[in-house]
């Protein structure tokens, strides 16, 4: 009894971590060319977007709000700027 109860938790543990494996394949994979680049700069209190692109023209920016079209590769760059926050006592 206890050995089909052995073999059943690692039979589950491996489905699980082929499982995780194939997914994080998936997920780390990046396309050749974003198509769509962003780089997002955190201020003190609000956020600056900027839309990137090639053609100097077609780049522009934006406050506190993104657009990321459906279906097409993304970059996204974040920083941040001004005084870092920690915990009291760190």
């Amino acid at each position: 009894m206890v050995g089909a109860g052995v073999a059943l938790t690692v039979a589950i543990l491996a489905l699980s971590v082929l499982t995780s494996f194939h997914i994080g394949r998936e997920l780390t994979a990046r396309p050749t060319e974003p198509e769509v680049r962003i780089a997002m700069t955190a201020q003190r209190w609000w956020w600056d977007v900027r839309y990137q692109d090639s053609v100097p023209s077609r780049s522009f920016a934006t406050a506190n709000e993104i657009h990321i079209p459906v279906g097409r590769p993304v970059e996204l760059t974040l920083r941040s700027v001004g005084p870092r926050a920690s915990l009291p006592g760190a």
